[in-house]
C-alpha cells in the first residue's frame, strides 16, 4: 500500500485527462465484445467515483485539487503509461466482468462499469 501512497501523490489532472480517454475507450470495448455490436459510452463521473471510494477510500482527496473521480482516470493512465497495465488485457478483464454479471438493465450496466474498474484500480 506504501507503493500506492506514492503513486496517488504523483497523480495530476493531466493524467485524469489521458485516463479519461483509456477508460471510456476499455469500457465501450469491452462492451462492444459483450453485446457483439459496436458500442461507445462516457464512462459516469458518479461511477468513477464510487469506484475510486470503493477500492482507495479517501486516498489522494484534497479539497480543490483532485477529485475522487479524476484520481480514478490519473491512476489509470498512471498504470498504462509505466507499462503496468495494456490495454488489451484491460479490455479482456473488463469483458469478462460484464460478462459474468450479465445485465440485463442500465443500473446492472453501471454497475459492472464501476466493477470493471475497481478491478483495474486494484492493479
Amino acid at each position: 500500500m506504501r507503493e500506492k501512497n506514492k503513486i496517488v501523490e504523483k497523480l495530476d489532472r493531466n493524467l485524469a485527462k489521458l485516463g479519461d480517454a483509456i477508460i471510456n475507450f476499455v469500457v465501450s470495448a469491452a462492451l462492444t465484445m459483450f453485446y457483439r455490436k459496436p458500442t461507445g459510452l462516457k464512462v459516469k463521473n458518479e461511477t468513477l467515483k464510487s469506484a475510486w471510494l470503493s477500492v482507495y477510500d479517501r486516498a489522494g482527496i484534497k479539497r480543490g485539487f483532485m477529485s475522487p473521480q479524476d484520481l480514478a482516470e490519473a491512476y489509470i493512465a498512471y498504470l498504462w503509461l509505466n507499462d503496468k497495465l495494456k490495454i488489451e488485457n484491460a479490455v479482456k478483464m473488463c469483458a469478462k466482468r460484464i460478462s459474468e454479471i450479465s445485465p440485463s438493465s442500465r443500473k446492472e450496466v453501471e454497475k459492472a462499469i464501476q466493477m470493471c474498474i475497481e478491478d483495474l484500480l486494484k492493479i
